[in-house]
């Protein structure tokens, strides 16, 4: 009755450092496939509830990395668009010196 307690700890142990922030190994999408096993498991040996905290605090850190990685795309999709626009008026300010 004690391994799959100590198998769903690994897979805690394997999610934490996937979803850490300030991990080395910090990889949403091995989080996600480390999720999923910890989830079947829990389900299969009815130990969610016995888990539910660290289950719980698993998954505010995997929304936590997806608003991360959306707010970068939007960062990035920002500075595209400030770039542009500022090559834009370098254009421009070309333009109108070459036309005095």
């Amino acid at each position: 009755a004690t391994e799959p307690r100590e198998q769903v700890r690994a897979l805690i142990g394997m999610a934490t450092l996937r979803l850490m922030p300030s991990s080395q190994v910090a990889d949403a999408a091995a989080a996600a496939v480390v999720m999923r096993e910890l989830d079947l498991r829990l389900a299969a040996h009815d130990l969610r509830h016995e888990y539910y905290g660290q289950l719980a605090l698993l998954r505010l850190l995997q929304a936590r990395e997806g608003e991360m990685r959306a707010l970068r795309e939007s960062n990035r999709k920002l500075a595209a668009q400030l770039a542009a626009k500022d090559a834009l008026v370098r254009q421009l300010r070309a333009l109108s010196v070459d036309g005095d």
